[in-house]
C-alpha cells in the first residue's frame, strides 16, 4: 500500500513543483516593493524543528486518492479463513465445550473424532495393510480369532493348507474383506451369501488376487509377493469356509 502510494506522488510529483514555483514567482513580484533602494539582507532566521512547514496545495484527486488509501491501510484486518489440514491433526481451537477437537478429514470434511487412529514411518504408508479407522468409539486390542471368530476354520485337520491360507487372509485381506460378515467393510465379504469359489472360476480367482488391476480398475492392490503355493493356501481356506457359512443377514449357517 505504501509503495503504491509512492509511486501516485512520484507521478504528480513535477506538477506539484511546477505549481510551487509559479507561485513563488507570483509571491516574489506581489511583495518586490518599486524603486527601492538595495538595503542589507537581514540575517536569517534559524529553522528548527517547531518552525511551520511550507504547506503544498496538492490536486484535489490526489488527495482524495491519498485519503482512500489511508482508510484502507488503516482499516483492521479480517483474521484469515483457517486451511484445512489433511490428516485431522489436532486443532488448536476449543469446541463448545473448551477441549481440543480433530481438524475434518477428507473431501467430505468428516469430523474423526471421538478416536482417530494413524500410523507413523514411511513403511507404513499402505492404507490397505495399515488403514486409519475414524470415529471409533472404543478402541480395544484382541486377539484376530476371539474378535472374528466365525473366520476360523474350525474342525479343520492341522495339516489342511486351509490353515496357512487363513493365516495369509488375517495378513493381507481381512483389513478390506469380511468372511461371514467379519473382517473389513472395503470390499465385498467373500464367504456369505455366497463363496467366492462358487461363483468364479479358480483361476481367475488366483490372476485376480496377484494383480487385480490386470482385469479391472479398481482400489485393490496387488499382491505381486504371493507365491503358487500361497495362492493354493488361500484357495483351501475359501473351499474350507464355503462348508463353514455363518450369515448374520439371516441367511442362515451351513455345516
Amino acid at each position: 500500500m505504501e509503495q503504491l502510494l509512492i509511486l501516485l506522488l512520484f507521478l504528480a510529483l513535477p506538477r506539484i513543483i511546477k505549481a510551487v514555483a509559479k507561485q513563488g514567482q507570483t509571491d516574489k513580484k506581489a511583495k518586490a516593493p518599486a524603486r527601492q533602494r538595495p538595503r542589507r539582507a537581514p540575517a536569517p532566521t534559524p529553522v528548527t524543528d517547531e518552525s511551520p512547514a511550507d504547506e503544498v496545495q496538492l490536486p484535489p484527486w490526489l488527495e482524495s486518492l491519498a485519503e482512500r488509501l489511508g482508510a484502507a491501510e488503516n482499516k483492521p484486518k479480517s483474521p484469515a479463513a483457517p486451511q484445512p489440514k489433511p490428516f485431522g491433526e489436532p486443532d488448536p481451537g476449543p469446541t463448545g465445550d473448551g477441549s481440543p477437537h480433530f481438524s475434518p478429514i477428507d473431501r467430505r470434511g468428516v469430523d474423526p473424532s471421538p478416536f482417530y487412529m494413524v500410523w507413523t514411518g514411511v513403511d507404513r504408508n499402505d492404507p490397505h495393510e495399515h488403514p486409519w479407522p475414524y470415529q471409533l468409539a472404543r478402541i480395544e486390542v484382541a486377539d484376530f480369532a476371539e474378535a472374528f471368530p466365525h473366520t476360523v476354520p474350525s474342525g479343520l485337520d492341522e495339516a489342511d493348507p486351509g490353515w496357512r491360507g487363513y493365516a495369509l487372509f488375517r495378513q493381507s485381506c481381512a483389513s478390506c474383506h469380511a468372511i461371514n460378515g467379519e473382517g473389513g467393510r472395503v470390499g465385498p465379504d467373500l464367504n456369505v451369501p455366497r463363496s467366492i469359489v462358487e461363483y468364479r472360476p479358480i483361476p481367475q480367482i488366483r490372476a485376480y488376487v496377484r494383480d487385480p488391476r490386470a482385469t479391472r480398475y479398481t482400489s485393490m492392490p496387488a499382491h505381486p509377493g504371493l507365491t503358487d503355493a500361497d495362492l493354493d493356501a488361500l484357495i483351501a481356506y475359501f473351499r474350507a469356509m464355503s462348508e463353514r457359512k455363518h450369515d448374520p443377514h439371516g441367511g442362515g449357517s451351513a455345516s
